[in-house]
């Protein structure tokens, strides 16, 4: 499964955004209300999901000021990466968004398909918001 947001431009530059991204500590307020009990440890984080599952996530790739991805560190649920895109708009703005890449079987992907689709377009408005 790939689902990837909307683009939209955030009024801060990519370095902003990337420094911002690269602290777990900062990356709740960009996370959806639905996240509770969120921990940092290290590059690592881990949350829980209402109504879903908890999340173990590690920092597994950081491409300053244009890309970070999250990888659950364990598997569990499945598989998968949450990423981060950032583009230069001009001196003071970028272009942001957010994707989730899954490998999960085609029953467990129709039912995931919408939350996730809606947890990567909140989570690019809440990025929107910092």
């Amino acid at each position: 499964m790939n689902l990837k947001s909307n683009q939209i431009e955030i009024k801060r530059s990519p370095e902003f955004i990337y420094t911002y991204l690269t602290d777990l500590n900062r990356l709740q307020h960009a996370l959806p209300q639905q996240v509770i009990n969120f921990r940092v440890e290290g590059d690592a984080c881990s949350f829980t999901i209402q109504g879903m599952a908890d999340i173990s996530l590690l920092i597994s790739v950081k491409q300053p000021n244009s890309k970070v991805v999250y990888s659950n560190a364990n598997d569990k649920p499945f598989p998968f990466s949450l990423f981060v895109d950032i583009l230069p708009a001009n001196e003071n703005s970028s272009m942001v968004s957010v994707g989730f890449e899954a490998k999960t079987n085609p029953f467990l992907t129709g039912i995931l398909k919408n939350p996730m689709e809606n947890f990567v377009n909140l989570m690019v408005q809440k990025l929107n918001e910092i």
